[in-house]
């Protein structure tokens, strides 16, 4: 069973949202489902719990993705590219009337990817290129590898070693 709290429960969400709109089930990897997935689930999160709490939400879950950190551009761009999504569904979620439909919502984030405003191929999109990276993105400054070195993945009664602080909670996104 899946819960709001799980990596699963908003693909399934995202996966609804999109058959919904007459796209097919798409297959696992998909470009543009990955895009509409990102952009449509921080949208949600925006409308649910508000902007700077997706915003936090989705730079975790990302800088919880070891993978991110681990196939050096291809990685750095990947990550750019979901956290650009996750930034035009911030949008969207924010400009969203308050009497809108979920279909609505999803409707939306369709028309940002089909206008180009949702990144489909980060590997080769400029907007992903570390020299363009918007620094609003990255609040702190710190380069992704500092950010991955001081928020590693947490284990509830791990003592994280920059801050000698002990986590509190687990990873909610699995």
């Amino acid at each position: 069973m899946t819960t709001p709290f799980s990596r699963v429960y908003w693909e399934q969400r995202a996966e609804f949202a999109w058959t919904a709109l007459g796209n097919p089930v798409p297959p696992q990897g998909d470009p543009p489902f990955d895009a509409f997935r990102h952009a449509y689930t921080s949208a949600t999160w925006t409308r649910l719990f508000g902007e700077t709490a997706a915003h936090m939400a989705g730079d975790y879950i990302e800088s919880a993705n070891k993978s991110n950190f681990n196939r050096g551009d291809f990685g750095l761009r990947d990550m750019h590219g979901d956290l650009l999504n996750n930034a035009a569904g911030r949008e969207i979620g924010k400009d969203a009337p308050i009497g809108w439909t979920d279909e609505q919502l999803a409707n939306e984030v369709f028309h940002a990817l089909e206008d180009g405003r949702l990144i489909t191929d980060p590997q080769n999109d400029e907007r992903t290129s570390p020299n363009l990276f918007p620094s609003e993105l990255n609040p702190r400054g710190w380069s992704w590898m500092e950010w991955n070195d001081v928020f590693p993945s947490p284990v509830p009664g791990n003592v994280n070693p920059t801050t000698n602080t002990t986590y509190q909670s687990a990873v909610i996104f699995t």
